[in-house]
């Protein structure tokens, strides 16, 4: 019982801090869910659904999309800023 509510202590810290953080939540209407839906007909074997509605906002709000997930930038839907993490190097 005490872990149950310890989980939903974090949960519940864990979502005041996104709310009063400057981060916009953002809705998911029927225009959007249409258009992930083509994206996820067109894409089927490369894009997960979650990356089809991230490509379906960025077109919606003319936005770049900043992420590390190569396939992301392969389609070519939107404008893509790929980031790539350098690995350290030896001694």
């Amino acid at each position: 019982m005490r872990l149950m509510w310890q989980s939903f202590y974090t949960t519940m810290v864990k979502h005041s801090l996104l709310r009063n953080s400057p981060i916009n939540i953002i809705g998911v209407d029927e225009g959007l869910t249409i258009e992930a839906a083509k994206l996820k007909l067109k894409y089927y074997n490369v894009l997960s659904l979650a990356d089809c509605y991230l490509i379906a906002l960025a077109k919606q709000r003319k936005a770049v999309i900043i992420t590390m997930d190569q396939n992301i930038k392969s389609v070519d839907e939107t404008p893509v800023t790929l980031l790539q993490i350098q690995k350290p190097r030896k001694g």
